[in-house]
């Protein structure tokens, strides 16, 4: 019963958040069709909207980054263990990762009928077929429906949990630790990193890392299937430092 309760006070937010950036997503399309319309052929370059799928990986992140301290105590202010806090995180985590990689191929095909039955020039496209098209192209749509949802649920919930892990560890840190990390972490995506590709980009280890990012990322042969194994792999690798993360957090007035 707690596990149930768990799991509806996990979800709660996460439903009407999800699916409002959807409506967002919808009613940019349209007003994107009536502008088109209302123009009278004013603009003959067509209409191209995608990155549906960015979007929700970046809103999913967030959710799972803005939720831990408030569940986390209200959960265990009602008993709720931490393993079962665990569980219900890391399922609600898979849950929304398959209902949102079916529902993005079901927003594309929606855009797209709109699209047509407007009479407008305007594609919606997948950021996965923008990655691989030479899969789309080569495979008929079940299967690339197929694909694509996969490497796509691997991705959300990969930035599920890697928004639990960093919303854990702020958490659990102090006033210090959470500057520290605050700083820490912008810095190092964006000016740490950069620089040292700059310094080192010629190196034989730069090129080693760019060819095993391609290679685990399915980039060389132009396939999903090894970046949906890259990233089940590092969500489950997070699932287990969310875990560990979770067992040592303790309730915070």
């Amino acid at each position: 019963m707690k596990l149930k309760a768990a799991f509806k006070f996990e979800i709660r937010d996460f439903l009407t958040t999800v699916f409002s950036v959807y409506g967002v997503m919808m009613l940019i399309n349209i007003i994107a069709i009536v502008v088109q319309l209302a123009s009278k052929n004013n603009f003959k370059t067509n209409m191209t909207l995608n990155g549906a799928e960015i979007i929700l990986i970046v809103t999913v992140f967030i959710i799972a980054a803005g939720d831990f301290r408030e569940n986390f105590q209200m959960l265990m202010q009602n008993g709720v263990s931490r393993k079962t806090i665990f569980i219900s995180k890391a399922g609600t985590g898979l849950m929304f990762a398959l209902i949102l990689s079916i529902a993005d191929r079901l927003f594309i095909f929606l855009s797209r009928i709109i699209s047509d039955l407007a009479g407008v020039t305007k594609s919606t496209e997948s950021v996965w077929i923008q990655i691989y098209p030479e899969f789309a192209d080569k495979h008929n749509a079940v299967w690339s429906f197929i694909a694509f949802a996969a490497v796509g649920a691997a991705v959300y919930i990969c930035s599920y949990m890697l928004g639990t892990v960093l919303s854990g560890l702020i958490y659990r840190l102090g006033k210090g630790g959470r500057t520290a990390l605050a700083i820490a972490l912008p810095v190092t995506a964006f000016v740490l990193v950069p620089l040292l590709l700059e310094i080192f980009w010629e190196t034989a280890f730069v090129r080693w890392l760019i060819h095993t990012l391609v290679t685990i990322l399915g980039l060389g042969k132009g396939i999903p299937y090894p970046a949906a194994a890259t990233f089940t792999v590092l969500s489950c690798i997070l699932g287990a430092a969310s875990w560990l993360i979770i067992r040592r957090a303790v309730p915070k007035d």
